[in-house]
Formats: structure tokens, C-alpha cells, sequence
């Protein structure tokens, strides 16, 4: 799907090539991910991980005032969550 080889693909996980940031955008995009998660090292909780991507897919093509809205009550049902916690 990114249109590289197998064996370049093994060389780049085995970091034994050094891809350019093209060709590491070929590569999330083949994965359906940004470009900077291929940066981020920390360990995933695979739940986290899971539900982040729900979150994604649920405001996949929204416009910018549906996605304006949905984080304004995200705020809003955190603060709350916050509060109850205190």
C-alpha cells in the first residue's frame, strides 16, 4: 500500500535504512496514521489505544463546527469528572 518493497520495509524496522520523511509518510499513510505517531515511542496501553481510535473514527468527516461542538462538551463533561474527583 505505500508502494515500497518488502525488503526496504525490513530494513527500515530493523534500522538498518534510514527512510526519508516521504517515504515515512508513505508508509503512515498506508497504515491510516499520522505522520507524527510514528514518532511517538512511549509504551500504548492497548485499550487507550483503542478507544483514542474510536474517538477518531467518530469524528471522521465531521465539519468544524460539529467538531467544535463535541469538544466543547468533551470540556464540559471532564470538568465535571474533575470536580466529582476533588
Amino acid at each position: 500500500m505505500a508502494e515500497l518493497s518488502d525488503s526496504f520495509i525490513a530494513l527500515v524496522e530493523r534500522g538498518q535504512r534510514s527512510p526519508s520523511i516521504h517515504t515515512l509518510d508513505k508508509i503512515a499513510t498506508a497504515l491510516g496514521i499520522p505522520l507524527a505517531e510514528l514518532f511517538q515511542f512511549e509504551e500504548a496501553d492497548p485499550e487507550k489505544t483503542n478507544a483514542e481510535q474510536v474517538l477518531r473514527k467518530l469524528i471522521e468527516g465531521r465539519g468544524v463546527d460539529e467538531i467544535t461542538f463535541i469538544a466543547d462538551v468533551s470540556r464540559f463533561i471532564f470538568s465535571k469528572l474533575e470536580g466529582k474527583s476533588s
